[in-house]
């Protein structure tokens, strides 16, 4: 029963980790603007020869809108917005003047190809997510020193610590890292404002998680190669993200009850 509830009091903090890292992660894309150009990535690999991925975000501009819009447009919707894009390439001139087909039908077949576009998109932008996830949860757990395995080896041996972690995680939301809308100021500034405070927060709950002055005293009670590999096991199982972590959390926690539940009625 101990061990499971140790088990679970570890998912916690790891799921602790992943906010952490969630938070850094949203600001760092929108300080690097990468899903707008994971979109105009996307647009040149499948367009590049017929739309100029430049022209389609100025036609955004006009709109009010950037080219992360693009993400809920529809066939259609991008269809009309191709109106609003003066063709005047080289290769589109030619088959227009040529008679190969009619400025309505080279807009049609661009839209067309706008689903492939926005799944390619998708490729882009949910690789470079993982690839960012992967670095920042490294750094995160070995500036933390975040050891997965002296973490459990601490919280199995204390009964007390492991309640005040699960009553702690509660209040942690995996949803952390969005925008403030009542944040008046740049949106990059508002982004690092967000991130700032939820670090803060969720670090505050889990204090067990400092563990960075430790380092000297871990080299010298276990062995090199061991301490590292705990690191690593740590990075790679924070990687997987905050919303893996809060169904395997909430899993672990029902069963957890569960069983306090046939003790207590034993």
């Amino acid at each position: 029963m101990n061990t499971l509830q140790s088990i679970t009091a570890v998912i916690a903090l790891i799921f602790t980790l992943c906010v952490v890292v969630q938070a850094i992660q949203e600001f760092i894309k929108d300080f690097l603007q990468a899903k707008p150009k994971a979109m105009m990535q996307a647009l040149n690999e499948f367009m590049g020869d017929m739309l100029n991925a430049a022209d389609v975000k100025k036609a955004l501009g006009v709109r009010g809108l950037d080219a992360t819009a693009l993400e809920s447009f529809s066939p259609s919707d991008f269809r009309n917005l191709l109106d609003a894009i003066p063709f005047d390439q080289q290769k589109v001139q030619q088959l227009v003047q040529g008679g190969q087909a009619t400025m309505d039908e080279i807009k049609d077949n661009i839209a067309g190809a706008y689903q492939g576009a926005l799944a390619r998109f998708n490729q882009i932008y949910t690789k470079k997510n993982k690839q960012i996830a992967v670095v920042l949860s490294m750094v995160v757990v070995f500036a933390l020193n975040a050891n997965v395995i002296i973490l459990y080896e601490n919280i199995s041996a204390d009964p007390a610590a492991q309640q005040a972690i699960l009553e702690k995680v509660k209040t942690i939301d995996a949803g952390q890292g969005k925008a403030d809308p009542s944040c008046k100021d740049s949106e990059i500034t508002c982004a690092y404002k967000k991130s700032r405070d939820d670090i803060s927060e969720a670090l505050q709950k889990e204090p067990v998680l400092f563990r960075t002055g430790k380092y000297g005293r871990d080299y010298l009670g276990w062995p090199k190669c061991f301490l590292l590999f705990g690191l690593l096991i740590m990075g790679g199982l924070v990687s997987l993200g905050a919303p893996f972590w809060n169904d395997v959390l909430k899993g672990a926690t029902g069963l957890n009850n569960a069983f306090n539940g046939n003790a207590k009625q034993s």
